[in-house]
């Protein structure tokens, strides 16, 4: 799980550093992300989790993919309780 944070919020700085305030369409030139990223605090209130797959799109397709955690209530719901 702290790979997964660790490279999700790798991919939130790199939003920071890429995205040009002024236009969209500049931000193409560098790539493009899949979509916004889907988090959750986590209990401490310093972390987070990615609840969705996120991933940044470099302009030769080369893909970067921040997968999702898996809640640890989400998955005892998921997995029967267990």
């Amino acid at each position: 799980m702290a790979r997964y944070l660790a490279v999700s919020c790798a991919l939130f700085a790199l939003v920071a550093l890429v995205t040009p305030s002024s236009t969209c369409a500049q931000a193409t030139k560098y790539g493009t992300f899949s979509g916004n990223p889907r988090t959750e605090w986590l209990n401490d209130g310093r972390r987070m989790i990615l609840l969705d797959n996120f991933s940044f799109i470099e302009p030769d397709g080369t893909r970067w993919t921040a997968k999702a955690a898996h809640h640890p209530l989400r998955w005892s719901v998921a997995a029967g309780g267990r």
